[in-house]
């Protein structure tokens, strides 16, 4: 899709834990990851799904640390 990246890939963190997983802004779509979840992302990690769902309720990328 050539978008230009708007915020570059970097890990993001769950209550300063091991890494939630990896995120990568491009303009108006941003890529987010859950590490050590399956495609059912709320019943394999629901920390880590709460806060990503809550960062993108208010309009954020994950917490970097």
């Amino acid at each position: 899709m050539k978008l230009p990246i708007k915020d570059p890939w970097r890990a993001w963190y769950s209550d300063k834990q091991v890494g939630g997983g990896y995120v990568v802004g491009y303009g108006a779509l941003t890529l987010v990851t859950v590490r050590g979840a399956g495609h059912m992302v709320p019943t394999y990690q629901p920390e880590r799904a709460l806060l990503m769902f809550s960062s993108f309720l208010c309009g954020k990328l994950p917490p970097p640390s």
